[in-house]
């Protein structure tokens, strides 16, 4: 399972926390950048924990909602040129317009901004479909939506309104940014914020039908914390794990030569091009003695997050370029500072996260129940 370092890593951060909690030490508190990004107040609505995990842990995990998502965003997300100034020239549309103010202490990429007598409305697409519910659209987008409504105002437009379109549903959905939604929001920012300020995760949600589809769930693994910290004595649901498409790709060719055509890397042997694969499919590349890449081929890869191996002839690794993905800064810090201590009951508490982990992909993985034990 892709996620297992992980799901380690949280939980021994966990652990350190709850004996630093022993030993008397004072909670810290993290700071905060001065914008929070709209799409971050979504996630925070929609659950708090997934919020610390992508924006202050810096952990990410995709999945098949938000590869669709990123495919649903595809025309917006090109952009349309910057919106004119309110003051000189009416708005008629503009696409993937990026906003932001130091007092709300908020930014947004707006998808799609559009124009009419004098007045705005920022439309955010959805992938899903329109929910049965009172105002046919969840709490999370209408308040994402706001935050959009109340940059503009910042900026000087008469906006009173927005869309979220329902991809699924091929649906607009209109709505009015009154003074509840508006406080709304802004108490949910200001909650916000004081969950970005602690040394912790918040606690997961417990039983929650949002859990299994979420992109987070096998490094959050709710249903197992909340059982271990006797949140809930429900056994845990059973995760599906990914099965990956990329491969590692290996040239052993000597002078064979790797660049970037496209969303392909084309590895050329004197004047023919040997294989061609989408950059989709390579998990890492790994060159062999006298194999040379291109610059751009190089960008590309770190952007995407997939090594660079370097090896000798005789296949003796040299080294290797990564991208900068996240290294979990918070729980690398406190690893520096209790090994400087040489507590061992900061070691043991390590052991038994990992033991625990272990213990838990054993059960995951069962073909019959097991018990508690």
């Amino acid at each position: 399972m892709t996620p297992t370092i992980a799901e380690g890593d949280i939980a021994d951060r966990d652990s350190l926390a709850a004996e630093q909690d022993r030993q008397g030490e004072p909670a810290e508190s993290l700071e905060v950048p001065e914008l929070i990004p709209a799409r971050m107040l979504n996630e925070f609505i929609y659950c708090p924990r997934l919020f610390y995990l992508e924006w202050v842990s810096v952990l990410w995990a995709d999945s098949a909602d938000t590869a669709a998502g990123r495919f649903t965003h595809r025309v917006v997300d090109r952009g349309g040129g910057a919106a004119p100034d309110p003051e000189d020239d009416l708005l008629v549309e503009a696409r993937s317009v990026a906003v932001s103010s130091e007092r709300l202490g908020l930014s947004a990429v707006i998808d799609l901004i559009e124009g009419d007598d004098g007045k705005v409305r920022p439309l955010d697409y959805k992938r899903g479909s329109v929910p049965d519910i009172a105002f046919q659209a969840w709490d999370t987008d209408r308040a994402q939506l706001c935050v959009a409504g109340l940059l503009l105002r910042e900026e000087g437009y008469d906006c009173d309104e927005g869309v979220i379109y329902y991809a699924k549903s091929r649906r607009r959905i209109y709505v009015e940014f009154d003074d509840d939604l508006v406080s709304e929001t802004l108490g949910a920012l200001g909650e916000l914020r004081e969950v970005a300020e602690r040394s912790e995760a918040p606690p997961p949600l417990v039983d929650s039908p949002k859990c299994p589809r979420c992109s987070l769930v096998g490094i959050c693994l709710p249903d197992e914390v909340n059982l271990l910290s006797g949140r809930s004595g429900h056994s845990p649901r059973r995760l599906v794990p990914r099965d990956l498409q990329s491969r590692p790709l290996y040239v052993t060719e000597q002078g064979a030569w790797i660049k970037k055509k496209g969303g392909r890397l084309e590895i050329k042997v004197g004047d023919d091009i040997a294989k061609s694969l989408r950059l989709i499919d390579v998990s890492q590349l790994c060159l062999f003695g006298n194999v040379q890449i291109s610059s751009q081929a190089v960008r590309e890869l770190l952007t995407r997050d997939i090594p660079v191996c370097w090896f000798n002839y005789g296949g003796m690794f040299i080294g290797m370029a990564t991208g900068l993905s996240s290294k979990h800064v918070e729980l690398r810090r406190r690893q520096v500072v209790n090994a400087y201590q040489g507590n061992a009951r900061i070691a043991a508490a390590i052991v038994a996260a990992k033991i625990t982990n272990s213990r838990t992909m054993l059960r995951r993985n069962a073909k019959q129940p097991v018990d508690k034990r």
